[in-house]
C-alpha cells in the first residue's frame, strides 16, 4: 500500500546486461495503483468473486479498511517513483491526500512517472487546500508538466512553504 518504489520489483523486465542493483530498480520497477480510499475500495470489492461473498467480502474489506487507516496515518515519506503514473493516477492519489488519510506525511516524491498537467491541477489543488499539514518537501521531477503545470505545483507548495522540485 506505502512501500517505497524498490520494495516491489518486476524480474520479468531485468535484461541481460543489467548491472548493479539501482540498475535493477530502475528496469525492473513495478507499475501498481496508488491506494484507493475504503470506500473506492469497497466499490472495487464489490465486481470481485468470493467463495462466500457474504462473509468474505465484508472481512476483507474491513481488513483493507483498518490497513489503510494504519498504514496511511503512520506514514512520514511516499516514494512514489517510476510507477508509470499518469494523470489517472495522480487524480486517485490527491483523492487520498484530500481525505486527510496522510496527517503525518513530510516527504511526497512522484519523480520519473508520465504525470501531465491535469493530474499536477489536482495535487496542486489539494495541497493550496490545506492537505498534508506536515508535508514539507515534494517532488515532480521529469513528468510531463508543462511550465504552466510546474509553475501551479510551485505556487501551491509555496504558499504553504513547502520546498517542491518538478
Amino acid at each position: 500500500m506505502r512501500k517505497d518504489t524498490w520494495m516491489v520489483l518486476d524480474l520479468g523486465k531485468l535484461g541481460p546486461e543489467t548491472a548493479g542493483l539501482n540498475d535493477v530498480i530502475i528496469e525492473c520497477t513495478a507499475k501498481r495503483a496508488p491506494p484507493l480510499l475504503p470506500a473506492d475500495f469497497r466499490l472495487a470489492l464489490a465486481a470481485k468473486s468470493f467463495t462466500s461473498k457474504k462473509a468474505d467480502e465484508e472481512m476483507v474489506a474491513s481488513l483493507y479498511e483498518a490497513t489503510f487507516e494504519k498504514e496511511m496515518g503512520e506514514a512520514t515519506q511516499l516514494l512514489l517513483h517510476r510507477l508509470q503514473w499518469g494523470d489517472a493516477e495522480a487524480i486517485q492519489l490527491s483523492k487520498v491526500i484530500a481525505s486527510g488519510a496522510l496527517p503525518k506525511l513530510e516527504t511526497l516524491l512522484i519523480n520519473h512517472n508520465q504525470i501531465g498537467d491535469e493530474g499536477v491541477k489536482a495535487l496542486s489543488d489539494t495541497i493550496a487546500g490545506g492537505s498534508l499539514p506536515s508535508l514539507t518537501f515534494l517532488g515532480l521531477i521529469e513528468n510531463k508538466l508543462s511550465q504552466a503545470g510546474k509553475d501551479a505545483i510551485m505556487a501551491a507548495a509555496d504558499k504553504r512553504s513547502i520546498a517542491c522540485v518538478a
